[in-house]
């Protein structure tokens, strides 16, 4: 047995077994390839659900304004650490991250910007000059 496996939070093990298992199920159908272990020196990238991390706001000491924020990752029993986080726009907290390379963060979340309507892209595209 691998010893570091028990130093592993249980949700992380939990995670990559249902990533390989759909991997797997992917494969049977043909509708993909029969799934690979990457080895190190492939991008690695960890698949992370929302009891695994926090988004903590860092603040000004002296005006108690937020300056930026920070990702916590890990459990009580297994604290992975802190990421500083520069957030591009205003989200809610996602329930599922993906934690890649250098300590990259990606997630997707819902906006309430409208989709747009094929008439009013069709207007816009009547609006643009054609390309030479």
């Amino acid at each position: 047995m691998s010893p570091w496996l028990f130093a592993v939070p249980s949700q992380i093990l939990r995670n990559g077994a249902t990533k390989w298992a759909q991997a797997y199920g992917r494969n049977f159908p043909k509708l993909a390839g029969r799934p690979t272990i990457q080895r190190k020196h492939h991008a690695q990238s960890v698949w992370i659900t929302c009891e695994l991390f926090k988004f903590l706001p860092v603040f000004d000491e002296a005006s108690g304004a937020i300056i930026g924020q920070r990702l916590r990752v890990g459990t009580a029993k297994f604290p992975v650490g802190e990421i500083a986080y520069t957030a591009h726009r205003p989200h809610e907290a996602p329930a599922v991250i993906t934690l890649s390379g250098k300590w990259f963060v990606s997630f997707c979340n819902q906006d309430d910007i409208p989709v747009p309507s094929e008439q009013d892209i069709a207007a816009e595209l009547q609006t643009w000059e054609e390309a030479a």
